[in-house]
């Protein structure tokens, strides 16, 4: 039986909601469930040769994506706040990795923290540019990521759908990661989490964003 567009626009809907729940379970300190956030962008977005995503199944493949990616690579600027106990006198000095769409914040004597931006953005830009071409992050002057490269290897290679018999180590450099890309008097500060899963629910951010306006209310 061939399937109607109706059914996979009720399954854009579907899909949508499953996404979102799953951000929800995130955002309230799951951060676990990110695999299964990358699993659900894969079907969501993703074309191979045996198998077809949803948006192009509904033809949708040729909408603007949300990009909130905000940071320059030169210097490594990006979101940051601070909590009391930092004097004036503190010197910051950004070094790698760099991240183009977290937040950080640190507070004097506590760990530091990544979190996702999720702030709303006006820019957009296809869906090439958006999975292949636009980097989220840097691991070091060579060593860069695209939102293909995070979601599908963390889907076909790290368990979220399947286990590879080998991962690109640079992967692993962005996975086990926990320095925060930061110099504090000269100090290197660390995290208390790793900046792979709070990178994928910043991506889920970007698509529940560029999905709303196309869904059947």
């Amino acid at each position: 039986m061939k399937l109607s567009q109706e059914y996979y626009n009720e399954n854009l809907n579907l899909s949508y909601e499953r996404l979102k729940n799953k951000c929800d379970y995130f955002d309230r300190g799951d951060e676990l469930i990110a695999i299964d956030m990358a699993v659900q962008i894969r079907v969501l977005l993703h074309d191979t040769c045996k198998s077809t995503s949803l948006l192009t199944h509904l033809n949708k493949k040729n909408i603007d994506f949300v990009d909130t990616t905000f940071c320059d690579w030169e210097t490594g600027f990006a979101h940051c706040s601070f909590g009391d106990g930092f004097s004036n006198n503190s010197v910051f000095q950004q070094k790698f990795p760099r991240y183009a769409f977290l937040h950080r914040h640190f507070e004097q004597h506590l760990p530091a923290k990544y979190t996702p931006l999720l702030e709303p953005s006006n820019n957009l830009i296809t869906f090439d540019n958006w999975w292949l071409q636009n980097k989220v992050c840097k691991m070091n002057s060579n060593i860069s990521f695209n939102r293909n490269e995070i979601v599908l290897t963390l889907c076909n290679k790290d368990g979220g759908a399947h286990y590879g018999e080998k991962i690109n180590n640079s992967y692993f450099m962005l996975k086990e990661n926990n320095k925060l890309g930061v110099e504090i008097n000269g100090q290197t500060v660390e995290t208390e989490n790793i900046p792979l899963f709070v990178i994928v629910r910043q991506i889920a951010f970007e698509v529940l964003e560029t999905l709303e306006p196309h869904l059947d209310h």
